[in-house]
């Protein structure tokens, strides 16, 4: 028990440790590596007990519905997961679209359990980085108390919501498969304002409109054709030239 409450007090520390100045790569290096190294002999030693795989079973949807509920795949995949206020590298879960949930591979990964969403701040799938707002004056203009991911993390946010459901499908089969539904949102003015076409972005950048939009055509991006790319390039150009 002592050494199980080692472990976890020591785990803490280090994913809060405090920065003051500038930090060299050494040093962050070495934070890296001592913060993975004491996290997994956290795991081996209180191992299914650990608080990340606590939670009630899931259980999968109707074998006849074509495609997956998942993030990307159609099974959970080694990521990072922002539990309680701890950060699990190398945790094996997904993100279910339609449930808004995360679904996490118990210890053995025989089977897989519902996480509570109120305990999980932000996970990382691949290059995708989602988190959940708090409900404060800083995420105005959300309506969702869902996931969201960040597509541009800079000044002028670009987050977007991504959802499933299951649709029929009338035809010869009649068959039920799952839809995504996507809405983008940009931070503007104090709070998030939902985009649905190049004319609302560009209103958004309205001192700067004609460069955004030179700069898109310039890029050949289109709204239409290649919406998240030209959310995230604008966001990150408009950026630019306000430093």
């Amino acid at each position: 028990m002592l050494r199980l409450t080692f472990y976890l007090i020591v785990a803490c520390l280090i994913l809060n440790i405090p920065v003051s100045g500038q930090t060299s790569p050494e040093d962050s290096q070495f934070l890296s590596k001592a913060k993975n190294n004491t996290l997994r002999q956290y795991f081996n030693t209180i191992k299914e007990t650990a608080p990340v795989f606590q939670g009630r079973e899931f259980i999968p949807y109707g074998g006849q519905i074509k495609g997956t509920p998942f993030f990307l795949n159609a099974e959970p995949v080694s990521g990072t997961l922002e539990y309680n206020g701890i950060e699990y590298p190398n945790i094996r879960f997904a993100y279910d679209m339609v449930s808004d949930k995360v679904i996490v591979s118990n210890y053995t990964n025989e089977y897989l359990m519902i996480a509570p969403s109120e305990k999980i701040r932000r996970f990382q799938i691949g290059n995708h980085h989602f988190f959940r707002p708090e409900p404060d004056i800083r995420f105005r203009g959300l309506t969702d108390t869902g996931f969201y991911e960040i597509l541009h993390p800079g000044k002028t946010m670009v987050i977007a919501r991504k959802t499933k459901q299951v649709q029929y499908y009338p035809g010869d089969d009649n068959s039920y498969a799952f839809r995504s539904y996507i809405s983008y949102y940009v931070f503007e003015n104090d709070k998030f304002r939902e985009v649905s076409s190049q004319k609302d972005l560009l209103s958004i950048y309205k001192d700067r409109a004609d460069e955004v939009r030179k700069y898109l055509r310039g890029q050949k991006l289109s709204f239409k054709k290649n919406t998240e790319e030209t959310l995230k390039r604008s966001a990150k150009f408009y950026d630019e030239q306000h430093k």
